[in-house]
């Protein structure tokens, strides 16, 4: 589990990276800009990140906590790729696959508990 999360941490900065990258490419006055904006959007997403995860932890226990953690992240993955300048389809759609994935995972319990 854990694993996974930082695999979604690690591919999303991977992909603002990659994005900044074609954006530099394709405009170099965007140079500037564009690494600001990235650090500022990954240092802030893991400040919040990291505290609504411990919020979720205490509200639901670990088990749900987790899965509910999961989601958001990769909620604010979307959010964070969709910020960079040139957004690419090929991330986009890894990011919707993994909420995907995790909401299915989430939903398993409840679909077993019934």
């Amino acid at each position: 589990m854990f694993t996974l999360a930082f695999f979604l941490i690690f591919s999303s900065s991977y992909a603002l990276y990659n994005c900044s990258k074609r954006a530099l490419h394709v405009n170099p006055s965007f140079n500037t800009w564009v690494v600001k904006r990235v650090k500022k959007t990954q240092f802030t997403s893991i400040i919040v990140l990291g505290v609504s995860y411990m919020n979720l932890q205490v509200l639901y226990g670990f088990g749900k906590g987790f899965f509910v953690f999961m989601s958001i992240l990769i909620l604010v993955n979307c959010m964070l790729i969709a910020l960079t300048p040139l957004g690419i389809m090929k991330t986009k759609t890894l990011a919707f696959l993994f909420m995907l994935f995790l909401g299915i995972e989430y939903l398993i319990p409840f679909i077993n508990a019934s």
